[in-house]
Order: C-alpha cells, then sequence, then structure tokens
C-alpha cells in the first residue's frame, strides 16, 4: 500500500507511517512536489489525481487508487480510518496499535 500527497500533506504521511510502524502492515508514505519526496515534473500532480496539495491516497501496489481525500484531514485519525477501511480492519486496531507504539516510545524515551 503507497500513500501519496503534495506538499501540504505531512499529517497524513507521518500518520501513515506511525499505523504502518505500529500495525505491522507496510504503508509508504511519500510527498509530491517541489522540494519533496517526488518531483512533479509537469506540475499537474493534483489535477490528474483529483487530490489538493493537503489531500492523499492510497493505492494498492497494482497502481489502482483504493482511496482518496481530495481536501486534507478531516480528524487527526483520518489516515488511519481510512487504512482500516481500505484493508477491512476493525475499526479501532490502527488506532490501538499507534496508541499502543506511542506509549511504548514514550516509556522507551523518558
Amino acid at each position: 500500500m503507497t500513500l501519496l500527497t503534495g506538499i501540504g500533506g505531512d499529517a497524513w504521511v507521518d500518520a501513515a507511517r506511525a499505523w504502518s510502524l505500529a500495525s505491522g502492515v507496510p504503508v509508504a508514505a511519500h510527498r509530491i512536489g517541489p522540494g519533496q519526496d517526488y518531483a512533479d515534473m509537469f506540475g499537474d500532480r493534483a489535477w490528474v489525481s483529483g487530490v489538493s496539495e493537503d489531500g492523499a491516497l492510497l493505492a494498492w501496489p497494482d497502481g489502482h487508487v483504493a482511496w482518496r481525500s481530495g481536501d486534507g484531514m478531516t480528524g487527526p485519525d483520518a489516515p488511519i480510518a481510512a487504512l482500516e477501511t481500505v484493508l477491512a480492519l476493525p475499526s479501532d486496531a490502527g488506532t490501538r496499535a499507534v496508541r499502543t507504539a506511542s506509549k511504548t516510545h514514550e516509556t522507551e524515551w523518558t
């Protein structure tokens, strides 16, 4: 699974990477645009994908779009909810995994 977003999609990338780490489900997360993970050579990524600079899409390994949010996050758990929906996981599986991982890291870091 791959999450793609524009230059305003840091929250999507951070949340997807945290969920992937916590759940063990591989999700690559990348920003596209000037100075980001990938360049938008023709400046038409938003138009072609139907996703604004702060929106995101999830793509299957075969390149088909599994899910898309055209305009930004609707809440802090939006990436987690999207991943759980697309992967048909229980609605709180990723949230529990991220919270558990966060608590583990807090314990390790303090």
